[in-house]
């Protein structure tokens, strides 16, 4: 696996990223893509890699990567965000939710609601430091695989030259 992404990566710097772009294009669709709000991260992520002219594959492959975090952080969001609010943290059981439906449907919808906002919250307080983390320990990596296929150009002009 590591050596899949080694060779993607070492692709989209031979197509042309930079180093700088294509770790902001990996922080990008990692941090979107933990987005505790499922069906919105891909749309998000093409809007942004446009609007900030990154690598659109780069930040797409980083965001589909991160689905199952995605999943598995939107409780922690959650509760996260109520304790921002100071809100009564709902139950995620099946067995509860399921019996708090059946007794009162819209009151259980109108929670749930509160508690996507809550994670919602949860998430844009993690995200900018996990963009600067994920972009730090990226972009010095990337310049230094960059550095490995730089020599390869050079060396082709100058066989080529010498023809």
């Amino acid at each position: 696996m590591i050596s899949r992404l080694n060779a993607k990566l070492l692709s989209f710097l031979r197509q042309g990223s930079s180093p700088r772009t294509l770790a902001l294009s990996l922080a990008l669709g990692i941090v979107v893509g933990l987005l505790p709000i499922l069906g919105l991260t891909t749309l998000l992520c093409t809007i942004l890699a446009i609007v900030f002219r990154l690598n659109m594959p780069a930040v797409q492959v980083a965001n589909y990567s991160m689905y199952p975090l995605q999943i598995m952080l939107m409780l922690p969001f959650a509760r996260l965000g109520e304790k921002v609010f100071h809100a009564q943290a709902i139950p995620f059981s099946p067995l509860k939710l399921s019996s708090m439906l059946q007794q009162d449907m819209f009151r259980t919808l109108h929670d749930l609601g509160h508690a996507a906002l809550h994670a919602l919250a949860g998430w844009a307080l993690v995200a900018p430091i996990l963009m600067l983390c994920v972009y730090s320990v990226a972009h010095p990596l990337l310049r230094a695989l960059a550095k490995k296929i730089q020599p390869e150009p050079i060396k082709a002009k100058a066989a080529a030259a010498s023809r």
